[in-house]
């Protein structure tokens, strides 16, 4: 009868001890994946601030550009 007890929870605990090594990768998975889409987003917007201050700078030199232009002409 104890053999039977002890292998009951032998075998309780290996089947315990395999659901808390999944539960614990796929929380690892789950805690990558979010790092990256944070990680992502903060590159997107760090981007487009960088494409926006390009743009604005683009528009200044142009309007300079035909001022000059208009005051030669």
């Amino acid at each position: 009868m104890a053999l039977v007890v002890d292998l009951v929870i032998y075998f309780n605990f290996r089947q315990a001890q395999g659901n808390a090594t999944s539960n614990s990768a796929e929380a690892l998975t789950d805690q990558g994946r979010d790092s990256r889409r944070q990680m992502t987003a903060q590159e997107a917007d760090f981007a487009d601030r960088q494409l926006s201050q390009a743009a604005s700078l683009g528009q200044v030199a142009a309007n300079y550009l035909l001022a000059m232009q208009d005051a030669d002409g």
